[in-house]
């Protein structure tokens, strides 16, 4: 079965009662979740974790001197799938490079893929016929 929802805070305790309550097989984060308690549980439990659509900034704090947890959360992950390839290039310098993979930005991927398979439907093609809208703009310009 699979589950999505929003985590509890994320304390050590909700993280050993969550993840014995669950017990998932894997965990997915997205871009920017770093949740340290549950990483850290999932990682002691052999729990694989991936981050998907994951950007690394210049100035985020896995790369500052003061950055040492998140450092330590960016191990806890078993892949990381990074949007582009300065993010690749930054994490890598903390992550083994076999533990990353450049994937693109999931949103932008996603509607790119439905507009590309985008069919008119003649119900609306005859709708607005000489109206002035911006779908007969679009649906010309195809």
């Amino acid at each position: 079965m699979d589950w999505v929802f929003y985590l509890p805070l994320d304390t050590k305790a909700n993280a050993a009662e969550f993840v014995s309550i669950v017990k998932p097989n894997l965990s997915l984060f997205v871009k920017y979740e770093y949740w340290y308690h549950y990483l850290h549980e999932l990682h002691k439990r052999n729990i694989p974790v991936i981050l998907i659509s994951a950007i690394f900034r210049e100035n985020a704090p896995f790369f500052k001197w003061y950055g040492g947890v998140h450092r330590k959360m960016a191990g806890y992950f078993n892949h990381l799938f990074v949007q582009n390839g300065e993010s690749a290039k930054r994490i890598a310098a903390i992550v083994p490079s076999e533990k990353i993979t450049l994937a693109g930005d999931t949103r932008f991927d996603r509607v790119k893929t439905i507009a590309d398979g985008f069919e008119p439907l003649p119900l609306v093609e005859q709708f607005i016929q000489e109206k002035n809208t911006g779908c007969r703009q679009y649906l010309a310009g195809r």
